[in-house]
């Protein structure tokens, strides 16, 4: 997966199953160390989780504000691998739009390109994530901006290879890629954020925090 993505994958899709790991072997491959990486770190270090939440929590929000966005970074936590399985659709989608001039995969098979190509980026990152944390804690907080970064110089790498694009191409696609991609973003922020307001007024948190508002600009 790091000199020739496209040999394992096309393999894969043109029905060769024993020479290469399968795919779904890969991405269960990936979700065991993500899972096994979330507990080490939490049990062993909960201090970096604690800092990052502080760090990421504005001293100007409320009480309840701060709660709420914990509660929310542990549920990313817990349910870090269904949100795995989750984007793979949502990616190959994307990249379906993204490509949709070239005829060389359909939309299956763009999942198995993601499949593969996120399974290998997530692995080589908790690995990394891991190194940090046992050698020097620091060097996390720079690893985690760069995560992002390199998955997508990554899966721009793996799309080169398989469509045999040239660099100005793979730039071109990668941007439009990122453009749709922050489009689908703001779409799921928005739905996700609605029905965030929705529980908030059905359990009473929204008043809640009202409140806290209204006490805090009180004082």
């Amino acid at each position: 997966m790091f000199s020739q993505p496209e040999v394992v994958i096309e393999s894969y899709i043109n029905g060769t199953r024993k020479r290469y790991l399968n795919v779904f072997n890969y991405f269960a491959l990936a979700i065991t160390i993500t899972g096994f990486f979330t507990f080490f770190f939490l049990k062993f270090y909960p201090e970096i989780f604690t800092e990052a939440m502080d760090f990421m929590n504005s001293s100007q929000q409320s009480e309840q504000q701060r709660k709420m966005f914990s509660n929310f970074m542990s549920g990313i936590f817990d349910y870090q691998s269904l949100m795995y399985f989750l984007m793979i659709p949502l990616l190959a989608l994307i990249s379906k739009i993204v490509f949709h001039n070239y005829k060389k995969y359909n939309y299956t098979e763009h999942a198995v390109i993601y499949l593969y190509a996120y399974s290998h980026t997530v692995v080589l990152i908790n690995v990394i994530y891991l190194f940090c944390i046992i050698v020097y804690n620091p060097l996390l907080s720079y690893i985690t901006l760069l995560s992002i970064p390199l998955s997508v110089l990554y899966v721009a790498y793996v799309l080169k290879r398989l469509y045999r694009l040239s660099f100005k191409k793979i730039v071109l696609k990668t941007l439009l890629f990122i453009g749709v991609g922050l489009l689908f973003y703001i779409v799921i922020t928005i739905i996700i954020g609605i029905i965030m307001i929705i529980v908030m007024f059905l359990d009473g948190s929204f008043m809640e925090m009202v409140e806290e508002q209204r006490r805090l600009k009180g004082k």
